[in-house]
């Protein structure tokens, strides 16, 4: 089932946003000095019932000066909308869930906006086209695809800058 309760507050999506691409996970006060608007009372509340239905996971835990420090990460599986569920939605449930997915697209927009060492020529890119094919050259379509992004994903962060890819098919 879809569950969109990760998204029923704007703190959730923004810990949400934060970790999303943090492998590695982050700790509240990571948290704190990213989400500066935020206190670090209001951010524990938000993680303990993040983590409580399963949208956080704890990547590691170790004693810093004495105190206890947890790492969460995003727990991706939990996110992920299988196809029985999907089809199982309601149209509401469907709606709110491609609104978040847009909301982490204008995130990293916002992200690529702020940075300071913009380039000119790395410009974003945007597209919408209508593909004239059948259901057999769908699926060979989104297969090929799923290559070509599973292909540059493997590249070192280290050697490269991050750059997202957002697409959406709609059948």
């Amino acid at each position: 089932m879809i569950n969109n309760t990760l998204f029923s507050h704007p703190i959730r999506i923004d810990i949400a946003l934060e970790l999303v691409n943090n492998e590695n996970g982050l700790t509240v006060l990571e948290l704190v000095d990213r989400l500066e608007d935020v206190s670090q009372a209001t951010l524990y509340r938000h993680i303990r019932s993040m983590k409580k239905e399963n949208f956080l996971s704890i990547a590691s835990e170790h004693k810093v000066r004495g105190v206890k420090e947890t790492v969460y990460t995003l727990n991706k599986e939990a996110l992920t909308i299988q196809p029985e569920d999907w089809h199982q939605a309601s149209y509401e449930d469907k709606v709110n869930f491609i609104t978040y997915y847009q909301l982490f697209i204008m995130h990293r927009f916002k992200m690529y906006e702020s940075r300071n060492d913009q380039n000119q020529k790395e410009l974003p890119t945007f597209s919408i086209a209508d593909l004239h094919i059948n259901d057999n050259e769908l699926e060979n379509f989104q297969s090929e695809l799923d290559q070509l992004l599973k292909k540059y994903k493997q590249k070192e962060a280290a050697t490269n800058h991050s750059r997202t890819v957002a697409i959406s098919i709609i059948p």
